[in-house]
């Protein structure tokens, strides 16, 4: 009967509703038999297909009590489907250890460390795969996406190049060109700000800022324009101007930033350095700024370590220094975001000491994409310590060409 039915299955159209009742029923039948472990199995791809996910779950489970090396596997895609990646990987690991050739798991269990943001085994992984079979197409897209994952967009353009001489079709190397091609046509932004401090006087200020990537050198200008609510009036504040411009270098694992900074006001200028390192896991930026203001000079350093994290997340830990005309400062600051659905969110924490005492930063941003190439960003901050302030803003964001 078993046969029989695989037979009828192998000749089936896609599964729906109505054919999983059907033919899982008739399934089910077997669960309790000799053949009990490959009925479990095979009701588990029949389940995954028409989207019952924990259901497919629960069959797989079941399927690996005779330890099938598939079943480790397909428990592992439909744990990988559900977005938890630490129990796919376990499960895809105990489906090698079981049979170490197993057609498609070396490829999954480096998509899934890839997606846990362990590129660095990953990448070897990935590296040995292509060293094994350099004509597989798959395996060329699979690692230009893991290059891309990890922020090596060099990298992930050669290898979905790769893959489309290899073979034309491939749709993950055609979709990641596509990726790079929205990346690297750079933003503008043009904004508001409003803030206003515990006293209740407010003011504003109108900002804009150009961000222009490319694989190697990326360029940013920006500036901004405060402007108080009783500007035109007769005691009104002068408008304060900060402006600023840098370039970023990407040779291999190493970033190299330079550019020039000034602000109206309290008068100052300044020309932020940076060198940055891929090590591991994440980057390591290492930045200092020399400036000066109107009367003595007013230099930053700073030590910063990054790494993105799955599902398109990414922390940032930063600590600074500071000494100049206030005397000598010290800072530390903590960043992180994430993708929810179609909305970027990101979370700012910052503390700061120097002469005049303490200052506590806590802000919160998100960006909504509007359509095709606009997208509109919020963020609301607040400061406690030496004085308080509240601060919002809103931006229109676009796509450059």
């Amino acid at each position: 009967m078993f046969v029989l039915l695989l037979s009828s299955l192998a000749g089936a159209a896609p599964a729906d509703e109505a054919f999983f009742q059907r033919d899982g029923s008739a399934l089910q039948q077997l669960t309790v038999g000799e053949e009990a472990d490959l009925a479990w199995f095979y009701l588990g791809l029949m389940a995954r297909e028409v989207g019952e996910l924990e259901e497919a779950e629960a069959c797989f489970r079941a399927a690996t009590a005779g330890d099938s090396p598939a079943a480790w596997f397909e428990l592992g895609v439909t744990l990988s489907w559900m977005e938890r990646s630490e129990e796919a990987l376990a499960a895809v690991e105990q489906a090698l250890a079981l049979d170490p050739e197993l057609a498609g798991a070396r490829l999954m269990q480096a998509r899934l460390l890839g997606w846990q943001s362990r590129f660095a085994s990953a990448g070897l992984l990935m590296d040995e795969l292509i060293q094994d079979a350099p004509d597989q197409a798959e395996l060329w897209a699979a690692r230009g996406s893991l290059n891309l994952a990890k922020g090596a967009p060099k990298a992930a353009r050669s290898d979905f190049e790769q893959a489309l001489k290899l073979d034309p079709s491939t749709s993950e190397a055609k979709r990641g060109l596509e990726t790079l091609a929205g990346m690297h046509r750079g933003t503008a932004r043009v904004g508001l700000e409003g803030w206003s401090s515990a006293g209740g006087k407010g003011a504003g200020a109108l900002a804009s800022v150009a961000h222009k990537p490319r694989s190697r050198v990326g360029l940013q200008a920006e500036w901004r324009m405060g402007v108080s609510p009783q500007l035109g009036s007769s005691n009104a504040e002068r408008p304060i101007h900060t402006g600023g411009v840098g370039a970023r270098l990407s040779q291999g694992p190493w970033v190299l930033g330079a550019g020039i900074q000034a602000r109206g006001g309290t008068p100052w200028i300044g020309a932020p350095l940076s060198l940055g390192r891929e090590v591991g896991e994440g980057n390591w930026e290492l930045s200092w700024t020399p400036g000066r203001t109107k009367d003595a000079l007013d230099h930053r350093a700073g030590l910063a370590w990054s790494r993105p994290l799955a599902h398109e997340s990414w922390t940032r830990v930063q600590v600074s220094g500071s000494w100049g005309p206030s005397g000598v400062g010290t800072g530390l600051a903590l960043s992180g975001g994430s993708a929810v659905g179609n909305t970027a969110l990101r979370v700012d924490l910052a503390t700061l000491h120097d002469a005049q005492g303490w200052l506590h930063v806590a802000a919160v941003g998100w960006t909504v994409p509007l359509s095709e190439g606009h997208a509109l960003s919020t963020s609301v901050q607040g400061m406690t310590g030496r004085f308080s302030l509240l601060q919002a803003g809103v931006a229109w964001q676009v796509d450059l060409p």
